[in-house]
């Protein structure tokens, strides 16, 4: 009989367990071939954005879905208040009207909430961009462009359409090394510093700042936008060729964290909001203590709570993972390895409970279970395929 009710408690416990599943949609952005079919992305076979579900209790992925077709769509931001995907399409295809040259542009799309399908609205020309955000109020998006070294400013209306560039700013310094000068034993890595490369935006979590890192010529930046203007408060020269590429405000904007490509490093910075300044704290290594080799850094998140920090390590195809301490500095703890080469793009899901890890070079995602105690990502063995893999958006 105590055998039978133990059987039958299990069996309640997982049947609340499958009812408390969650499939939570996110979509994917990747990279595809350029038009003329040449250069370093001729290789690439996906064809856009696509959809899949993440299931909250297992893990697992469903097979991702093509929605929407894009030319090399690698970076997606989720707008939940108006169900908007927008899309960042890096490589060109886009006539640029000034230039009468193929340019990057924006794309909105509306999002079915029962389906995940996505409906376009008509695409807006922008420099040819590797990252777009959307500021706190809904009302601004910014694009950063390596290609060009530019920031462009757009309006987005309360439908979620995109209204064309309002202001653009190009920053102009020396030209850098393109190996590091901190570079890590072993790492013949290089990134090119001829000109101004803007790779990341930051909006500050209250409004009003936003971050640019700029990873030609090693600065990051803090702006002002009202009123449709880009007006830079100041730029703060970093380690010459370190390449900042990605930045992440602390959900009080206390700091700001800084992920950099070129020598594997992440920085802490204080701000102070009354005068738009950042003051460094700390910087550190990605890497583990005793690694030589090449490796480049890509993407930096925060844990939910704010006590864990991520990195992505490519070539070294790990996650680096670091405790946030109360003032706001890090601990290194571990690197994981992801299963996947060259993972791009890092994403949280909506419940904190999972990572994921894309692999650009072997087309696919693997996901990864955050300990609810230490924050350690623990890979759960589940995979799904998807090609080319660049960046992810959650809907939730």
């Amino acid at each position: 009989m105590r055998a039978i009710l133990a059987l039958a408690m299990v069996a309640t416990v997982l049947s609340a367990s499958r009812a408390e599943a969650k499939m939570e949609r996110f979509y994917i952005g990747t990279f595809t071939a350029p038009a003329n079919g040449r250069g370093a992305q001729a290789g690439n076979r996906a064809e856009g954005i696509y959809v899949a579900e993440l299931d909250t209790v297992t893990g697992k992925l469903t097979t991702p879905r093509l929605v929407a077709k894009g030319a090399s769509p690698s970076w997606l931001v989720y707008d939940k208040g108006r169900g908007m995907l927008y899309a960042t399409n890096e490589y060109g295809g886009f006539p640029d009207p000034k230039t009468g040259t193929n340019g990057g542009s924006i794309s909105a799309y509306h999002a079915d909430k029962a389906t995940g399908d996505l409906a376009p609205l008509p695409p807006v020309a922008i420099a040819n961009s590797t990252n777009i955000k959307i500021d706190p109020s809904g009302h601004w998006l910014i694009g950063a462009s390596y290609a060009d070294g530019v920031a462009s400013l757009m309006p987005v209306g309360a439908d979620g359409a995109v209204s064309p560039v309002v202001d653009v700013f190009k920053a102009t310094g020396p030209r850098n090394p393109d190996f590091a000068a901190d570079q890590p034993r072993g790492n013949q890595m290089t990134s090119p510093h001829n000109q101004a490369r803007i790779h990341g935006v930051a909006f500050y979590p209250g409004g009003k700042y936003v971050a640019l890192d700029d990873a030609g010529l090693d600065l990051i930046s803090i702006f002002t936008y009202a009123d449709g203007k880009l007006t830079k408060i100041n730029s703060y020269p970093q380690v010459p060729g370190s390449t900042p590429r990605h930045s992440v405000w602390d959900a009080a904007g206390r700091n700001l964290y800084t992920v950099f490509e070129q020598d594997m490093m992440v920085s802490v910075n204080g701000f102070d909001p009354a005068t738009g300044t950042l003051s460094q704290k700390q910087r550190l290594s990605a890497l583990p203590p005793d690694f030589g080799g090449s490796a480049t850094a890509s993407e930096i998140l925060l844990s939910k709570d704010g006590k864990h920090l991520y990195s992505a390590n490519r070539f070294h195809d790990s996650i680096a993972h670091f405790r946030v301490k109360p003032d706001g500095t890090l601990t290194y703890v571990s690197d994981t390895p992801t299963g996947t080469q060259v993972p791009r793009g890092l994403v949280l899901d909506p419940s904190g409970q999972f990572l994921l890890a894309g692999g650009q070079n072997n087309d696919s995602i693997a996901v990864f279970r955050l300990d609810p105690k230490t924050g350690e990502p623990k890979n759960t063995g589940n995979y799904a395929p998807v090609l080319s893999p660049a960046h992810f958006t959650f809907v939730d």
